[in-house]
């Protein structure tokens, strides 16, 4: 396994050769929000991680009540051109409580799709999907609609090394499991990242054969 980070611009100033120098391999870094919003640390920290070596994915916030195109056209403008040596696009779905969205899981899915499918029509890379357990189970009757395509990136804070699943998902790529950790070169808790798999594995991720 690989340890990883996953940040924005709540933590401030980061200083990435500490924390490639501290094992991390990756981090998901915030690019944008809904279909407007653009993380102000994103540029900063996409360079900064390149430059200390490590593989960044940026990762788009979705919102369920905003159009689901406009959404992935305005995140794709942003993080474009997706390099080699870049791992790919992450799509954070988690939260819909507070967003008036009063549609069915069944809309929601077929957003997600049209999400999905228009980030690799814009950028020819799919993404990873974030989410969280009771989200996916609760929100999206569990549905197995993407497993067979799109990695998982599952929040699971749970003690236990061993991964649990959703969705169809026969394992996880990537698993956050921990929103308060400490890593050199950056002030303050972070969120942690595990990816199950080798340096090999990691580097097809980033668009190496």
């Amino acid at each position: 396994m690989l340890e990883g980070i996953d940040v924005s611009h709540y933590q401030g100033n980061i200083d990435w050769h500490k924390v490639a120098q501290s094992g991390r391999r990756f981090a998901f870094i915030k690019a944008t929000d809904g279909t407007s919003y653009v993380d102000s640390a994103y540029i900063r920290n996409r360079n900064g991680c390149i430059a200390a070596g490590m593989y960044p994915s940026a990762y788009h916030f979705y919102r369920a009540n905003l159009d689901p195109i406009e959404q992935a056209n305005h995140f794709a403008h942003i993080i474009m051109p997706v390099s080699q040596g870049q791992l790919q696009p992450a799509f954070d779905i988690e939260e819909i409580s507070l967003e008036g969205w009063n549609g069915t899981p069944h809309q929601l899915r077929d957003d997600i799709a049209s999400f999905l499918t228009e980030v690799n029509t814009l950028t020819g890379k799919d993404c990873i999907i974030y989410t969280d357990i009771s989200f996916w189970r609760d929100q999206l009757e569990n549905t197995v609609q993407f497993s067979s395509h799109y990695p998982l990136w599952l929040a699971d804070w749970n003690a236990s090394l061993t991964p649990r699943l959703v969705g169809g998902w026969k394992f996880q790529s990537f698993r956050q499991y921990s929103d308060n950790g400490h890593v050199p070169g950056i002030n303050g808790p972070v969120d942690l990242d595990r990816f199950f798999g080798g340096e090999r594995q990691l580097r097809k991720f980033a668009g190496y054969a």
